[in-house]
């Protein structure tokens, strides 16, 4: 029990009382002696005091107080108290062994020789006693024990499994160096040479000012024994070592330590006995608080190395026969100890002036079990600062500031928690046999680059990004996507060439630069001594250009293309997405080119030819300034290949009548062929100009280029239609128009399409559908017996062309005016004058395949009327001019009341499909009024009689002489 200077004092004070009485009890009886005692003797024992034993004034106190042994502690503090050399201060005041408890069932007491108190408690008594004083002692060594504690014997006879067994226990006895002063001048015990080392010598029962009763706190205490381990020694070769008494940033000691006894500072510092235990290291070596199988002991603290299990860098795995500077293999020592002691390295590791990648160079060397990624000359450097106005977050060498392996690399770690996808789980290579690199890289990528390389890894310009590379393309070269644009071309360890390159450089052009980019490249390397070389082109030299490689001219790699690239001269502040442009341009140094290609979206798929990211096309798309052949026009493909690639479905009209390549009408124009695209669509030429046009002297190309070449006077025949320029509403998608929507040859025409038909029609003309997608409302003719298909199959057109070929549509109408027909109209005609009598007459005639329908009497005045009702209205029957159009002012014809694209049946009942319905074609009307005009009230009467013969009022009249009854 521990008794401190503000405890009651009442006991002691008492007893001191008790001195005074006995001596003036012995002064008053004079020469009257104690009974069984003697002055002496009474001093402690003073329940042999008559005087207290008789008086019974004080009886309750007397007999709580004469209970207590002689030698209980407040009966030895009665005199250590200040009164003796060993005075209250060294006995009491300060850490001491225990008295007054019961032992530890862990203490097995002798108490034939150690006496307990009637309560089984140690007191003093229990080690010592006033009467087996040595005969040699004298006031120095008077300690009054019970039996001489000749090398701890006394501290073992209690302690037994502290005395030195096995390897387990802290060693006693000789040691080979004398027991430092700094333990001696704090009140550690040795023998007389020294050398000896026993429980006193650590320990003091008496006086100790620290836990456990060491003479000094526990780390100085082993440091001063164990020099090598104290915090100011610099460790081998920058070995990581445990720094006693430091702190280190959010560590917690572990609750599983804390019950197995390990010691921290008040604020985590870690003390030698937060691993070690002296005297009972549970048979681990060396005096470890538990076995530190497979590195579990060192684990408890370091969590976040645990990663490195199973990794490269667990050598139980990769290199299981390499041993440790202790003999150990890595199943003994575990993943851990292959690398680390407590205390340093538990490797080889040289002597340099690179502590931070000492321990690295002794496996990755030549020969060691991590050779394979050995350093090189030509790799990054290691054991020098940073240079100049250079920053960085990553950890240097806290003794020298040097940069070192552990700069970049964590060893515990494999893989950087950076490589992730845009979900935030691990990213991996799924399109590719490419393994995730396992690099211990503290992030991966470029990112870790560009914590130092700052300037580079804030470029705008990363044209080496490899997840933007093909699976195939990583595949071939070995690359994970996730290594970042750095390392797709430079390399740490293992360089292949300066600069730190990854890849071996090409050879033979003596530019280093295009050396090392033709290594990927070489593809590229034709551009070398090429017009489009800034190396050696006249138009750099005249922008006064001074050139750093053929390569990094135009593709400023670790730039945006503003300092010492060709763009930064010719004016950008970038180089611009079209790098083409920056030269082609009206005040470049190029030729001006001018194209519609340019930006626009290509929705096929297209694997062979480079666009943009967002699918559009650039010049780089079709040509390619760094082939080896430098053909004239430096394109990727041939002509017809490259223009198929986007325009397949335009090359069948290739070798077909509009092939200037192959036609006869472009060999009398004396046309030289470049191409049959380009011939007709001259790429980088306004429209007009160049190709077919210049030979044809057409003043321009219209927008409806069939025109130039189908014209009076061109090498095609001539065609025209009043189609052309009109503006139809409605019209379906997939019939071009131009771009204010009017019509264009090419809307009904394709004379690139694949089936070279001979009118070159986007449809078929056996339907009319193509007519019919303008014409919607003529549709009411299919089906009836205006349409010829059906009612007169044989029935031949002015282009002699039956039904089936022509079409419903095509029987009577032409698109393209002939020499032989009347316009558009497909049937031959009369001579009469009279538009509507003139079309209908031709086939409502004798001998035509309408001459079962043809009316006695349409003897209707050829006189101009005036029509009331506009086209807009309703039961409009329109009037006609003589050239044949509808006039508001002009005559009746047959097509006045009668709609031929409409089959009205004859009455309500019978509107049914069938071949015996009488098919009337009468437009609809809502009044007489077209006929009351000149008729008047007769309007009715007259319109009822006007193809009856026999009710005729006008003998006069002569009977139609188209019928089969003449006059």
């Amino acid at each position: 029990m521990v008794i401190s200077k503000s405890k009651p004092q009442f006991p002691y004070l008492f007893y001191s009382l008790l001195l005074a009485v006995v001596v003036v009890v012995r002064s008053v009886n004079g020469a009257e002696s104690m009974p069984n005692s003697s002055r002496e003797c009474a001093i402690c024992h003073i329940r042999w005091v008559d005087t207290l034993v008789r008086d019974d004034s004080h009886k309750d106190l007397m007999d709580t107080v004469l209970e207590r042994q002689a030698g209980s502690g407040d009966m030895c503090l009665s005199c250590h108290d200040g009164s003796v050399v060993d005075s209250r201060f060294k006995v009491w005041s300060t850490r001491h062994h225990t008295t007054d408890s019961v032992p530890s069932p862990a203490v097995k007491i002798p108490t034939d020789k150690f006496p307990l108190d009637d309560k089984g408690r140690m007191t003093c008594a229990t080690c010592h006693t006033a009467h087996a004083v040595p005969d040699s002692s004298d006031l120095k060594t008077v300690i009054f024990l019970r039996q001489p504690n000749i090398d701890s014997s006394l501290c073992l006879a209690c302690h037994p499994e502290h005395a030195q067994k096995n390897d387990f226990q802290h060693p006693l006895g000789y040691a080979d160096a004398p027991v430092p002063q700094v333990i001696l001048d704090a009140g550690g015990k040795t023998s007389e040479d020294g050398h000896m080392v026993f429980c006193q010598t650590c320990h003091e029962p008496h006086g100790a000012r620290n836990a456990w009763m060491l003479v000094l706190p526990p780390a100085k205490l082993c440091i001063a024994c164990h020099i090598d381990k104290s915090p100011e020694t610099a460790p081998p070769a920058g070995a990581p070592v445990h720094r006693i008494g430091h702190t280190y940033s959010g560590f917690e000691p572990p609750a599983t330590l804390l019950d197995e006894r390990a010691t921290f500072g008040l604020n985590g510092e870690l003390d030698c006995l937060s691993c070690h235990r002296l005297h009972d290291a549970s048979g681990a070596k060396p005096l470890l608080i538990r076995k530190n199988e497979d590195s579990s002991l060192c684990l408890e603290c370091h969590k976040k190395e645990q990663t490195v299990i199973g990794s490269r860098h667990d050598l139980r795995l990769s290199s299981p026969e390499t041993v440790n500077s202790d003999g150990q293999k890595p199943l003994e020592s575990g993943p851990c100890g292959s690398c680390h002691r407590i205390h340093g390295w538990a490797r080889d590791v040289p002597e340099t002036n690179r502590p931070h990648s000492s321990g690295c160079m002794e496996c990755h060397q030549k020969g060691g079990p991590g050779s394979l990624n050995r350093l090189y000359v030509d790799a990054h450097t290691v054991g020098t600062t940073l240079s100049e106005g250079m920053t960085t977050t990553l950890p240097l060498d806290s003794a020298t500031g040097n940069i070192g392996c552990l700069t970049c690399h964590d060893p515990h770690n494999p893989s950087s928690s950076e490589i992730t996808t845009e979900a935030g789980t691990p990213q991996q290579e799924t399109d590719s046999e490419v393994p995730t690199p396992r690099s211990f890289l503290r992030q991966e990528g470029s990112h870790l680059c560009a914590l130092c390389h700052e300037k580079i890894g804030s470029s705008e310009y990363a044209p080496h990004e490899p997840m933007e590379f093909s699976s195939v393309v990583r595949r071939e070269l070995a690359m994970h996507s996730s290594i970042g644009p750095c390392r797709v071309c430079h390399t740490t360890h293992n360089a292949k060439g300066p600069h730190l390159w990854s890849h071996t450089p090409a050879t033979g052009s003596g530019n280093p630069i295009s050396d090392l980019c033709g290594a990927c490249h070489e593809d590229k390397l034709g551009v070398q001594d090429s017009v489009h070389d800034p190396n050696t082109a006249e138009w750099a030299q005249k922008l006064s250009f001074v050139s750093r490689g053929s390569c990094l001219d135009c593709h400023p790699v670790h730039g945006s293309g503003k300092k010492d690239s060709i763009w930064a001269i010719l004016g950008y502040q970038e180089a611009p997405a079209q790098l083409c442009e920056a030269c082609h341009r009206t005040d470049g140094p190029g030729k001006v080119m001018e194209t519609a290609h340019i930006g626009r979206i290509v929705k096929n798929n297209i694997d062979t030819l480079p666009l943009s990211s967002d699918m559009r096309i650039m010049c780089t798309t079709c040509h390619d300034i760094h082939q080896n052949t430098q053909n004239p026009k430096l394109l990727r493909l041939s002509i017809v290949d490259l223009c198929g690639a986007c325009h397949e479905d335009k090359l069948g009209m290739q070798n077909s009548a509009h092939d200037p390549q192959v036609s006869e009408w472009a060999k009398k124009l004396d046309f030289t062929s470049r191409g049959p695209c380009i011939d007709c669509h001259p790429i980088h030429s306004p429209a007009g100009q160049g190709g077919i046009w210049e030979s044809i002297k057409s003043p321009d190309a219209s927008a409806s280029l069939c025109e130039t070449c189908h014209r009076p006077g061109a090498p095609g025949e001539a065609m025209e239609t009043p189609h052309l320029e009109k503006i139809i509403e409605n019209l379906p998608e997939n019939l071009k128009v131009s771009y204010d929507g009017r019509i264009l040859c090419t809307t009904c025409h394709d004379i690139h399409q694949k089936q070279q038909d001979q009118k070159l029609l986007r449809f078929p003309r056996q339907d009319s559908g193509l007519c019919l997608a303008c014409h919607s409302k003529f549709s009411g003719l299919l089906g009836t017996p205006h349409d010829l298909r059906l009612s007169a199959p044989d029935e031949q057109n002015i282009s002699d062309e039956n039904a089936a070929d022509s079409g419903p549509c095509g029987s009577c109408h032409l698109v393209h005016h002939t020499a032989r027909a009347n316009g558009v109209w497909a049937k031959s005609s009369m001579s009469r004058s009279n538009f509507g009598s003139v079309l209908c007459t031709c086939c409502h005639r004798e001998g035509q395949c309408a001459e079962g329908h043809i009316p006695k009497y349409v003897d209707h005045p050829e006189v101009p009327l005036v029509n009331r009702t506009s086209p807009q209205q309703p039961g409009y029957m329109p009037t006609f001019n003589s050239d044949g159009e509808p006039s508001q002012t002009g005559a009746i014809s047959c097509l006045t009341c009668h709609d031929p694209h409409k089959a009205w049946l004859s009455t309500e009942s019978e509107r049914k499909p069938s071949s015996s319905h009488r098919y009337i074609f009468l437009r609809s009307t809502e009044h007489q009024g077209l006929c009351a005009d000149c008729h008047g009230i007769e309007a009715l009467w007259r319109f009822g009689y006007y193809h009856k013969e026999h009710r005729n009022p006008y003998t006069e009249r002569k009977v139609n002489t188209l019928s089969h009854e003449k006059e």
